[in-house]
């Protein structure tokens, strides 16, 4: 609506007929009053509440964008001091999308305006795999072992720290054996803890197999992780072992306070590509978001896709020494 607009609401308002007595086109009639009233309407109430309207949504604001930077602490960023109208919109948008659940699309959401991304479903979040750790934390000893009343022993050399996470250790058989309930297994601990499975209960399970036999040892919790491991298999009958595998991890921080191993699954990161950064990206900006949204157990950082000759191929992310993008003492390649 404008001044034309509110004058015609105005002449609206009259009584019908009013027309055929009036002349509200003469220069010395009302015409003239009722556009200057109109003109007024729109200046001091029109005007002003379709301002407000814009002003009170975060998305529209233009001349109240420095109250919600206020109110929101971004007084100081480089966006609030030198950043353009869309540019201090799309912070002030990031910060009111900070809360909730730290998940993929809300960083997504909160980092990509930020780093003035086109499509923020184009941003990168790099989790650790569970999967991926799985493997890394997993020690192979290769057979084929024949095992029988003599008891056959492996041992698995552990380099970890802290002690054995609440999953406590797993060990996966590749078993050939006719009646599975007369075999018999044990784990020994560094710290010597001993917990023995079959024979009697807990059975590893009955009949016979020809295939991975997965024992769990979650009474291993808490021991330490560091060092030899013991596996011994004993049969009451002959049977052949292909080959066996041990899983276990180290939780929670040890003396000097190194983390476990585990400790991998707790971190992320946003991985900001320059090919795909806008003029108006504030990384700064985004490194303190993150570390706003991010989690007292989780470690949370901004990393920058390398770029020039020596940059990975598109999809391939690692950690490059010497970098311009990389942090000295970071990381560790490998």
């Amino acid at each position: 609506m404008d001044a034309l607009d509110c004058e015609k609401e105005l002449l609206g308002g009259f009584p019908p007929g009013t027309r055929d007595w009036l002349d509200f086109a003469d220069p010395d009639g009302p015409g003239p009053l009722i556009q200057a009233l109109g003109a007024t309407l729109y200046d001091t109430d029109v005007k002003p509440t379709d301002q407000l309207r814009k002003e009170v949504n975060p998305s529209t604001c233009q001349g109240g964008q420095a109250e919600w930077e206020r109110t929101l602490g971004l007084t100081g960023t480089d966006t609030s001091r030198f950043g353009d109208v869309l540019a201090r919109r799309a912070q002030i948008m990031s910060r009111l999308r900070e809360s909730g659940a730290t998940t993929v699309p809300l960083i997504q959401s909160v980092i990509a305006p930020l780093l003035d991304y086109a499509d923020p479903s184009q941003l990168v979040v790099r989790e650790v795999s569970r999967s991926f750790l799985r493997s890394a934390h997993s020690y192979f000893a290769v057979g084929p072992l024949a095992i029988g009343l003599t008891t056959v022993q492996l041992q698995f050399l552990v380099r970890d720290t802290a002690a054995v996470s609440k999953s406590g250790a797993q060990v996966d058989l590749n078993l050939t054996h006719p009646v599975l309930q007369d075999v018999r297994v044990s784990l020994t601990a560094p710290d010597g803890r001993f917990i023995q499975k079959g024979f009697v209960e807990p059975r590893l399970g009955e009949g016979s197999v020809n295939g991975f036999v997965r024992i769990y040892f979650p009474e291993m919790a808490g021991a330490v992780v560091a060092g030899l491991w013991t596996l011994q298999i004993t049969a009451l009958t002959p049977g052949t072992v292909a080959s066996a595998l041990l899983f276990v991890e180290g939780f929670g921080r040890d003396a000097s306070g190194a983390d476990g191993l585990s400790a991998a699954k707790f971190h992320w990161a946003v991985i900001a590509e320059p090919a795909l950064m806008g003029p108006r990206a504030d990384r700064a900006a985004a490194a303190a978001a993150i570390r706003r949204i991010n989690y007292a157990t989780r470690v949370g950082v901004l990393a920058y896709r390398s770029s020039g000759a020596g940059a990975l191929p598109a999809g391939q992310l690692a950690a490059i020494p010497d970098d311009p993008g990389a942090i000295p003492d970071a990381c560790i390649p490998g």
